[in-house]
């Protein structure tokens, strides 16, 4: 009697042992594109921010003149343009390194977080600029979140 309800268990487990296996094996297909479209995602997120910060960190750091105008008119000393420039060209470099993505992405929020006083507050008829500057710390905090050391 003992073998014959082990039996009887044996065959109403298989069905469902194979059910969870193929369901299983579904979810993690399923996950595994999910997490290779994240993946490219957050690349094409990180590229794309290291081209736009790599483009606003330079003639930054060059002294190309209108910038030069723009932090004067901010009410900033010239030492402070070259700072933010080497920390956005910095910040753009790390984000091309994934185990250090996360600290570039932490540089360019924290820039943002600045552009984004600064025209709020400190300039406020450059209002009209948070938005685009709080789109950019959003998606480096996206970055940077998902590009943290993980353990």
């Amino acid at each position: 009697m003992r073998s014959s309800l082990a039996a009887d268990l044996s065959v109403m487990h298989t069905p469902i042992e194979s059910n969870l296996e193929n369901s299983r094996g579904q979810t993690e297909v399923s996950v595994t594109a999910s997490s290779k479209a994240s993946r490219i995602a957050i690349w094409v997120s990180s590229v794309l921010l290291a081209f736009v910060f790599l483009m606003a960190g330079i003639p930054k750091l060059l002294g190309v003149e209108a910038h030069v105008q723009h932090f004067a008119r901010w009410g900033y000393p010239d030492w402070f343009r070259v700072v933010v420039g080497a920390v956005e060209t910095a910040s753009a470099i790390l984000l091309l390194i994934p185990r250090l993505a996360y600290l570039g992405a932490a540089g360019i929020a924290t820039i943002m977080a600045g552009a984004t006083y600064t025209h709020v507050i400190r300039v406020p008829e450059e209002a009209s600029r948070a938005p685009f500057t709080l789109s950019l710390l959003a998606l480096a905090a996206l970055v940077g979140y998902a590009r943290r050391p993980k353990g």
